[in-house]
């Protein structure tokens, strides 16, 4: 299997007919057939669902596109990482970022970062905490900027950046939106919009002596970036740090504390045992400050 035979895959997949996925690819029909069927034998499975006018994908098909996806972004992040020379700094460096406060610290160091070395890239994905580990693991990034609570053990890890008070986010007109702060009391029975991911509701729980039952829990999200406006359209709360609405402001929403104060840390995790590109060194030791 070479990776051209993924990128045919790939191009038949997203456009779903093979003319077309031909002509786009500069190649024959018959030969981008005959080269998905060797596809399909070396597999020893069929990828494809072949119609009269369109092309699906089989279930394996499904799981070999996204399989394939991921090879060939870690096949160009690695030729990008190989073209670096030690003279003239380039190349890319991918980091996963947490939807907080910490964009704003990040985009302030980006920039002093690019004053330094303009012929580096700085590539960010945007995603919650186990997403942004996963992908970490994969090698699909260089290191990720996540926000407590966190399963950072097995990472080199450093916290950095500002932190976070945790709250919840009601509309402006919610009996609790004019309070300067709210307790684990004030918010029992509330119907509720919660993070899935077990780590931060497990966490928030044990912190507010509560349990999952406690709260009228109607849905979960994993980036609050479309949770908001359906926030805002009715009469829910979440729990969140402040940040949440920070950077991303909805005009009839308002963030409101717990009392006792409850903060969070951001922190930079890079993976051990894994010799980064020229350019991601360079930008982790800026952000360290050894740089």
């Amino acid at each position: 299997m070479e990776t051209r035979h993924l990128h045919y895959f790939l191009t038949v997949a997203k456009l779903g007919n093979i003319t077309r996925a031909a002509e786009q690819l500069h190649i024959t029909q018959p030969t981008l057939s005959r080269q998905l069927i060797d596809l399909e034998k070396q597999l020893g499975t069929s990828l494809l669902i072949r119609g009269k006018r369109q092309i699906t994908l089989t279930a394996a098909g499904v799981l070999f596109q996204q399989r394939a996806s991921q090879i060939l972004a870690i096949l160009d992040k690695t030729r990008n990482d190989l073209l670096e020379t030690k003279e003239i700094p380039a190349g890319t460096v991918t980091i996963g970022v947490v939807e907080t406060t910490i964009a704003q610290f990040l985009a302030k160091k980006i920039a002093d970062f690019h004053d330094h070395y303009p012929q580096i890239r700085i590539d960010l994905y945007n995603a919650d905490g186990d997403d942004n580990r996963e992908k970490l693991d994969r090698g699909e990034l260089d290191m990720a900027l996540l926000i407590e609570p966190v399963e950072a053990a097995k990472y080199h890890f450093k916290r950095l950046g500002p932190t976070e008070r945790w709250g919840i986010i009601v509309r402006k007109n919610d009996r609790l939106a004019r309070r300067k702060f709210v307790t684990r009391h004030d918010i029992l029975g509330r119907k509720t919009m919660m993070s899935r991911r077990a780590i931060v509701s497990s966490s928030l729980f044990d912190w507010l002596h509560i349990q999952a039952n406690d709260l009228d829990i109607v849905s979960t999200h994993n980036l609050l970036t479309n949770a908001l406006p359906l926030l805002a359209q009715q009469h829910l709360m979440t729990i969140a740090v402040e940040g949440a609405l920070t950077i991303r402001p909805v005009s009839n929403l308002t963030f409101v504390p717990f009392s006792p104060n409850h903060v969070s840390h951001h922190v930079l995790v890079w993976r051990k045992n894994v010799l980064l590109s020229a350019a991601a060194q360079l930008f982790l030791d800026f952000l360290l400050g050894e740089g």
